[in-house]
């Protein structure tokens, strides 16, 4: 009995050492993450272009924007080999 209790206590004296450790500090936000963030936001809400283009649309002319890389985009409703897609 007292050997699985001091197996216990050793166990349980490692499993907290596993609990601390070393602190990292926060990393640093480069400008180059910012700006695609930046960028990300001014394509919310849009779907991308690409997934877009050559898909089926239904008025001819209709304007449709879309987030084309890092900025908006629009596609066009366009009348090609017989059926209305969108086209840049």
């Amino acid at each position: 009995m007292k050997q699985s209790l001091v197996v216990t206590a050793v166990l349980f004296g490692f499993s907290l050492l596993g609990c601390g450790g070393p602190v990292s500090e926060p990393e640093a936000v480069s400008e180059s993450s910012q700006d695609s963030t930046l960028s990300q936001l001014a394509c919310s809400g849009y779907p991308a272009c690409g997934s877009l283009v050559n898909k089926r649309c239904f008025n001819e002319g209709e304007v449709q924007t879309c987030c084309d890389g890092d900025t908006t985009g629009e596609l066009y409703c366009v009348y090609s080999n017989g059926r209305l897609i969108f086209a840049y």
